[in-house]
């Protein structure tokens, strides 16, 4: 088997400042060579369409207006803690 480096053909749009961790690590938004929008955040990229990521945001705000993302990912992992007792 031969390893054969493939070119980045994503195209970047923003990266946070470095925050003494090397900037490879800094969460960053970047376009893909075939048009999907990626997301990096803490090492984890997501890709989908424009289009998707518009509807995500929609379900999200419609979600529930008083609900605040912190709540959430605090609400989930309250839940999960609850599960394991």
């Amino acid at each position: 088997m031969t390893q054969q480096a493939a070119a980045n053909t994503d195209r970047e749009l923003y990266r946070e400042p470095d925050k003494g961790n090397g900037s490879f690590y800094s969460d960053s938004i970047h376009v893909t060579a075939g048009g999907g929008i990626g997301i990096n955040v803490g090492g984890t990229v997501i890709v989908r369409s424009l289009k998707t990521w518009h509807k995500l945001a929609l379900a999200a705000q419609s979600f529930g207006s008083t609900l605040h993302v912190g709540q959430a990912a605090s609400s989930n992992g309250e839940r999960a803690a609850e599960k394991e007792k």
